[in-house]
C-alpha cells in the first residue's frame, strides 16, 4: 500500500518549486473569482501516490506541442490559454528549458 498524497497549488508562478507525488492520479484546477476588486486567482490539487518529490512549475501556450521529456501535464488554464506541467527540478536546466 501506498499513501494517497494532495498538494494544494495557489496562484502558481512559472519556475516556482513544488513538492508532488511521483505517480500523479488527479488534478483538478479552477479559477477563484474574488468579485470586482480581488480579480481572479488559478489554483489547482494535485493528487498521487507514492513519495514526494521536487518539481519544477512551467507552463506553455495551449497549441505548443513540445515540452520537456519525463515532464507531468498538470492543468490547463483556459483562461490564459495556458497549459500548466511540471519537470523534476533534478531535470530542470540539464538541457530542458
Amino acid at each position: 500500500m501506498s499513501e494517497i498524497q494532495a498538494v494544494p497549488i495557489e496562484n502558481p508562478e512559472e519556475g516556482d518549486t513544488v513538492e508532488l507525488p511521483k505517480k500523479v492520479g488527479r488534478v483538478d484546477a479552477w479559477h477563484d473569482y474574488r468579485g470586482s476588486a480581488g480579480g481572479t486567482r488559478f489554483e489547482m490539487t494535485v493528487v498521487g501516490r507514492g513519495e514526494l518529490a521536487e518539481y519544477v512549475l512551467l507552463s506553455t501556450s495551449i497549441g505548443e506541442s513540445e515540452i520537456e521529456d519525463g515532464a507531468q501535464v498538470l492543468a490547463t488554464d483556459v483562461e490564459h490559454a495556458a497549459v500548466w506541467y511540471a519537470v523534476p527540478r533534478s531535470a530542470y536546466g540539464a538541457g530542458g528549458n
